[in-house]
C-alpha cells in the first residue's frame, strides 16, 4: 500500500550545497569510473536537489568544468547531453507517458510479442514491494521504497525487466511509471520519462533477432548485472539507515493492518495482537469445519470506494487475485455514477489474511493491559508480558479503547459505535427471487444478500439479513433467537415468499458501525508515541483503511524526525576512495538513459 518513501534526504538548498561539496571534493574525480557500481555509491545523488530546483544545474556544470578531468567530463556528460536531451525531448512531447510516445519500431516489436508466454506474472504489488523471484530486482525496488532513489545503472536493468513479468506492453509503461513516480524523489521529472521508456526502445535501436516477449527491444539480464555487482555490499548499502523501533499494534482490523503493513514495508519491527482467531476485524466470513460450504461473508458484505487512493488499492488487491468485482443484480439499482464492488476471493476472509501475511501476529490473544514505562509501552496478556515497545497503536473501538488505555493518557472525544445483527439461512430449494442484493424500508431489516452471487461462493441457497442498528441498539441484549426469528419475519414481509431455512445462525456485532468523527485521519500524541487509528476517522472500512495509512505516515515522520542526521554522509562515501570493482572498460555502455549523472 503506498506511501511516499521515508526521506534519506535532508530537502533544501542548504543540504544540497552541503551534498555537492562533499562529492565535488571527494567523489568528482573518480566519477567515471565508479559511477555504475552501485554497491560503493560512486554517484552523486543530486537527482532529486536538480528536480526540485535546490541548487542550480548551470553552477553544477561551471564548477565541474572548472575542476576538470575525466571525472568531471563524464559528469558533464551526463548533464549537459543527456539531461538536456531529456528535457527537450518532453518540451517536444505532448504526453511523455503515453504509449504513444515510444517509437513506432519498438511499439510494433512489442505488440507482436503481447501474447508471448511470460515465465512469470507479478502483480503491482509484488513489484511495489519488492517481493520477487529475483534477489537484484527486489534490493532495486526496496531501495526505492525505503529511500526514495535508485542507482542509475541499475535502474536500466530494473526496468527492463518488468516488461517480462507484466501481461502486456502497455502495462509495462505505467507500472514503469507508477512504481518509479511514486517513490522516487526525482520521479516526475523529464529524465524519468526519458530513462523508463528507454527501457522499452526510446532512444534506442532495434537488436535482431527478436526475442521472445521484449522483440527486438533490447534485453538486459538481471542475473548478468548481478554477476557484475557484490550483491551483499548492494544489500547492506540498501539496509542503511534502517529504523530501529518498534511498533506494537492493538487490533487487526482494516485500520491496524493497513498501519501495521505501512511500517513493516519501510522496515519497523511491528508486533500485531488480535482477539479473534483471523485477521480482518469485520471484513470477515463465519464458517465451519463440519460444513465447509458454510460460508458467509457476515460482516461488511462488500469493499467499495469513493477515493481514488483507496480505488488504487483495491484495483491493486483484484489484480493479485485477492478480490474479485461483484456485480449482483440490485432490487433497487444504486443511483449515480457508483464504482464497482469488490469480495475477497474465495471469502472476505482472504483480505484480512492477506494484509496480515507477513506481520507477527499473535491472534486470540485479549490485551487486558498496556503500561508506558520509562523504557516504552508494556502489552500485558493473560499469560505474557510483550515489549517494551517504542509505539502504541490502538485499532479498537471507541468503548474498548476507553477501558484498555491507561487514565494518565488523555483520549480524544471519540464517537460510540452502533450494533448490528446478522442471520444466515441455507434453503433446500432457490427462493423464487430474481434479485440477489436489496436494501429495504423496514424498521428492522436493513441489508440483505444472495451469498452465492458473489465469485468463488458455494453454488447452494445461502442468504444473510443485517439488521438495522438503530433497530439492533434497541434489542441489543434479546435473545438471538428471539432476533432471528424477527429479522426472518421481516425477510418474508418484504419479500412476500413464506421461508423454511434448513439451517440458521445469528451473530451479534456489538460494534458494527460508527458515525465518524471529526476528518482527522488518525490521532497521533508524539510526546508518549501513543496512536489510534480506525473507522471512527473515516465511514467503513474505506475509512478504517486510510486512517490506518494515516498514522503511518505520522509515525514514520515522528520517528524519523527524531533521528539524527550523522552518518549519512560517511558510509555512502566510505567506499569511493578504494578501487572499484567495474571501470569504464568493463562496465557496460554509459548511462544514455539520463537520470542525473
Amino acid at each position: 500500500p503506498a506511501l511516499a518513501a521515508p526521506l534519506s534526504h535532508r530537502g533544501g538548498a542548504v543540504a544540497a550545497n552541503e551534498r555537492w561539496k562533499r562529492f565535488r571534493e571527494r567523489g568528482l574525480r573518480s566519477y567515471h569510473r565508479k559511477r555504475n557500481d552501485a554497491a560503493i555509491s560512486g554517484v552523486s545523488r543530486m537527482s532529486a536537489y536538480l528536480h526540485y530546483g535546490h541548487i542550480s544545474p548551470f553552477r553544477v556544470a561551471r564548477e565541474c568544468s572548472q575542476i576538470g578531468g575525466a571525472g568531471a567530463e563524464k559528469y558533464l556528460d551526463e548533464l549537459l547531453v543527456w539531461r538536456e536531451l531529456a528535457y527537450h525531448w518532453c518540451d517536444r512531447v505532448s504526453n511523455p507517458g503515453a504509449w504513444e510516445a515510444l517509437p513506432g519500431w519498438a511499439r510494433d516489436t512489442l505488440l507482436r510479442e503481447a501474447d508471448a508466454p511470460r515465465r512469470q506474472i507479478y502483480c503491482w504489488e509484488d513489484l511495489a514491494r519488492g517481493a520477487t523471484h529475483d534477489t537484484l530486482w527486489n534490493l532495486a525496488q526496496r531501495s526505492l521504497l525505503h529511500h526514495g532513489e535508485l542507482h542509475n545503472n541499475v535502474r536500466m536493468t530494473w526496468g527492463k525487466q518488468i516488461h517480462g513479468w507484466t501481461t502486456s506492453p502497455q502495462e509495462s509503461l505505467r507500472w514503469l511509471i507508477d512504481l518509479n513516480h511514486r517513490y522516487a524523489l526525482d520521479g516526475r521529472d523529464p529524465c524519468s520519462y526519458a530513462g523508463l521508456l528507454w527501457c522499452l526502445g526510446l532512444f534506442d535501436r532495434p537488436f535482431k533477432p527478436a526475442k521472445r516477449v521484449y522483440g527486438t527491444v533490447r534485453t538486459r539480464s538481471s542475473a548478468a548485472h548481478a554477476r557484475r555487482l557484490d550483491i551483499d555490499k548492494y544489500a547492506e548499502h540498501i539496509g542503511r539507515d534502517a529504523p530501529d523501533q518498534t511498533v506494537a499494534v492493538i487490533g487487526a482490523g482494516m485500520a491496524g493492518l493497513m498501519c501495521a503493513r505501512t511500517l513493516h514495508d519501510h522496515r519497523y519491527d511491528v508486533t500485531v495482537f488480535d482477539k479473534g482467531r483471523t485477521p480482518g476485524g469485520r471484513v470477515s466470513t463465519r464458517q465451519t469445519r463440519t460444513d465447509p460450504d458454510w460460508r458467509f461473508d457476515h460482516g461488511a458484505p462488500f469493499l467499495d470506494a469513493t477515493d481514488k487512493r483507496v480505488e488504487r488499492w483495491l484495483l491493486t488487491w483484484e489484480n493479485a487475485g485477492i478480490l474479485a468485482r461483484w456485480e449482483p443484480v440490485e432490487q433497487h439499482p444504486r443511483q449515480g455514477d457508483a464504482g464497482p464492488r469488490f469480495v475477497g476471493v474465495p471469502d472476505n476472509q482472504t483480505v484480512g489474511a492477506y494484509l496480515g501475511s507477513d506481520l507477527t501476529l499473535h491472534a486470540s490473544t485479549r490485551v487486558e493491559t498496556v503500561e508506558h514505562t520509562p523504557n516504552g509501552w508494556l502489552v500485558n496478556t493473560e499469560d505474557e508480558t510483550f515489549g517494551p515497545f517504542d509505539v502504541l497503536v490502538f485499532n479498537l473501538p471507541s468503548e474498548q479503547l476507553a477501558k484498555l488505555c491507561p487514565r494518565e493518557h488523555k483520549l480524544p472525544p471519540l464517537p460510540s459505535y452502533t450494533p448490528t445483527h446478522a442471520v444466515m439461512m441455507r434453503f433446500d430449494q432457490p427462493l423464487p427471487l430474481e434479485w440477489d442484493t436489496a436494501t429495504p424500508d423496514h424498521p428492522a431489516l436493513g441489508w440483505i444478500c444472495r451469498e452465492a452471487s458473489k465469485p468463488g461462493r458455494p453454488n447452494l441457497e445461502q442468504w444473510i439479513l443485517h439488521s438495522k442498528p438503530g433497530w439492533s441498539a434497541q434489542h441489543l441484549e434479546d435473545p438471538l433467537t428471539d432476533i432471528e426469528t424477527h429479522l426472518i419475519t421481516a425477510f418474508q414481509e418484504h419479500t412476500g415468499v413464506s421461508v423454511n431455512p434448513t439451517k440458521t445462525q445469528t451473530h451479534r456485532w456489538r460494534y458494527a458501525q460508527v458515525e465518524p468523527a471529526a476528518n482527522q485521519g488518525s490521532a497521533w500524541d508524539t510526546e508518549t508515541q501513543l496512536g489510534i487509528c480506525g473507522d471512527i476517522f473515516g465511514s467503513g472500512v474505506e475509512g478504517a483503511l486510510l486512517s490506518g495509512a494515516h498514522l503511518a505516515g505520522r509515525i514514520m515522520g515522528t520517528l524519523y524526525s527524531q533521528r539524527r542526521w550523522q552518518g549519512e554522509v560517511a558510509p555512502l562515501f566510505s567506499t569511493l576512495n578504494k578501487t572499484s570493482q567495474n571501470d569504464d572498460a568493463k562496465s557496460e555502455a554509459s548511462n544514455p538513459r539520463g537520470k542525473e549523472p
